[in-house]
């Protein structure tokens, strides 16, 4: 008799533990935690990732306007110092006037036979961590036709 009451009390016990495993599978409260703990990290490196897509491209078009208007000035004042001024064209950027260089209308390096403005510049991201090594080279080139 004391056996069959031990069996009887423990039938109940054991159901409950399978259902509470059940439950367990089927419980939703923290999923919503762990799909965000897995895609958050994504969502944030995509983002920087466009970011700096942006950056890049806005450094290529402000080396491509210093040059154009560096090789507009040589045309006018061949005489000045074509580098700084280009340099001092980069706005938004720190360029030194050695990343530029000015070949002179008629020179055997002009590309086009006029004032030729070539920039080198090498564009690193905002967080190399992220991609160790990461450093592109921007070219921007600027010659005006000789007259």
């Amino acid at each position: 008799m004391l056996a069959r009451r031990a069996a009887a009390r423990a039938a109940p016990l054991a159901r409950s533990r399978s259902r509470g495993r059940l439950a367990l599978w089927r419980a939703a409260a923290g999923a919503t935690a762990v799909e965000t703990a897995i895609l958050m990290p994504l969502m944030l490196a995509f983002l920087l990732g466009i970011e700096e897509l942006g950056r890049l491209l806005w450094t290529q078009s402000v080396l491509q306007y210093a040059c154009e208007t560096a090789a507009r000035h040589a045309v006018i004042d061949p005489t000045d110092n074509i580098t700084t001024y280009a340099s001092g064209r980069a706005y938004g950027l720190s360029v030194p006037s050695s990343d530029f260089t000015y070949y002179p209308a008629q020179s055997a390096n002009s590309a086009c036979g006029g004032p030729d403005v070539v920039a080198t510049y090498t564009f690193t991201p905002l967080v190399p961590q992220l991609v160790p090594g990461l450093a592109i080279t921007l070219r921007a080139q600027s010659c005006l036709p000789a007259a």
